[in-house]
């Protein structure tokens, strides 16, 4: 009798769009995890979280049956419920998460009446996509969250339609938006990054960009298909989107003017908000300012306030442009500028986000002039989806 044969050693790689983290790699999350923690606590929010997994039907709730293909499914082989619904539909009955926004949604739906108004939230952990691994895109990987739910101004006034309530409420969600934004840009800053050449945060409003295509001949029908459209722009050839854009009705040169102007009054805006803190900081602590713009040697005190004044006589003129309505865009300059980030933000019409619950301000961090590494945006009606009360979000 032989002794049997040993088997094989089998070497078993690290599934595909995963990462192993040795010390040196893991010390660089840890290091990365902690800035994201640090940053947002210093702007008020509150760290949550929730489960890996969750109701698949959870994700298709926000994103449609669709998003389920893109989806890691999983169920328990022990729960012959659970085997015959993957026998009978095809799909499991859980998913691991590929975002938190849905979670984040859920729980504040579920608590919504004992919750502070607003709710300041963050969480930043490991989630997962079952989609083709390539250059930026892994099936596992880390993400930093950082959400405001509500706004900071009494819950009747939310919704109501009186032109106080309402301008009160624009007011709140662009300076909600602006402190999302901020984060963003504190952070790449900790990195070490510069507007100049490293990252910009694009800028736009899906519900203006959406005014101005209608404007420009596109039907309500046809909407959410120039919406894709112009997120497709800068990937197509010019020929095609002109193809495509005469389909859908769209008069290219009366949208691009449109643009022109709003580009021009942006970054006008963002510059004048800017100016105006500085002026502000200025009557506050004359003394501190004088001493560092003494430093400085390029500017004066002087240069400074005329330039803002002269700033404050052309608002009107920026704000009488054109018929649109722009005040939520230029509320969020006026935040903008002030929380000094006009060197970080550009706008940017083809930056709608592709998603339809979209309500607003929707914005892209682009690293190296190219490539989209964070991104996010206003959804105004997402938490009656999940069963709570409507409730403003970013």
């Amino acid at each position: 009798m032989t002794d049997a044969k040993p088997s094989k050693p089998r070497k078993i790689k690290a599934p595909r769009g995963t990462r192993d983290l040795y010390p040196a790699e893991a010390a660089r999350r840890r290091w990365l995890m902690e800035r994201w923690r640090e940053v947002s606590i210093r702007h008020g929010f509150e760290e949550v979280d929730g489960p890996t997994y969750e109701e698949a039907d959870l994700y298709a709730v926000k994103s449609g049956e669709g998003i389920l293909g893109e989806l890691f499914q999983a169920f328990s082989g022990k729960s012959p419920e659970e085997v015959e619904r993957v026998k009978r539909d095809g799909r499991a009955g859980y998913a691991l998460r590929p975002e938190f926004t849905p979670t984040l949604a859920r729980m504040y739906a579920a608590k919504a009446n004992t919750l502070p108004k607003p709710c300041k939230w963050f969480m930043a952990g490991p989630f997962f996509r079952a989609e083709r691994p390539q250059r930026g895109r892994l099936r596992e990987f880390l993400q930093w969250n950082v959400d405001v739910l509500g706004l900071d101004v009494p819950q009747e006034k939310w919704y109501a339609e009186d032109a106080e309530s309402r301008a009160e409420v624009a007011e709140a969600k662009a300076r909600m938006d602006a402190e999302c934004i901020a984060c963003v840009a504190v952070f790449c800053e900790q990195l070490g990054f510069t507007p100049e050449g490293d990252v910009r945060i694009h800028i736009s409003d899906r519900s203006l960009i959406m005014s101005m295509l209608h404007a420009s001949g596109v039907t309500n029908d046809d909407m959410e298909k120039a919406l894709a459209l112009l997120d497709r722009r800068n990937k197509l050839d010019q020929d095609a989107f002109v193809t495509d854009a005469e389909v859908l009705g769209l008069n290219i040169r009366a949208f691009d003017e449109l643009l022109a102007q709003v580009q021009i009054d942006f970054a006008a805006r963002v510059d004048r908000a800017h100016l105006q803190h500085i002026k502000h900081t200025i009557h506050v602590t004359p003394k501190l300012v004088s001493e560092l713009l003494t430093e400085a040697g390029e500017i004066t005190e002087q240069d400074i306030v005329q330039t803002a004044s002269e700033s404050d006589r052309g608002e009107k003129e920026v704000v009488s442009s054109t018929s649109l309505d722009y005040r939520s865009l230029y509320s969020l300059c006026d935040h903008l500028g002030a929380l000094g980030l006009r060197e970080w933000v550009t706008f940017d019409p083809a930056i709608v986000r592709g998603l339809a619950y979209y309500t607003g301000t929707v914005f892209e961090v682009i690293a190296d002039g190219e490539r989209a590494v964070a991104g996010g945006g206003r959804y105004d009606n997402l938490i009656e989806l999940f069963g709570g009360p409507p409730t403003p979000a970013v």
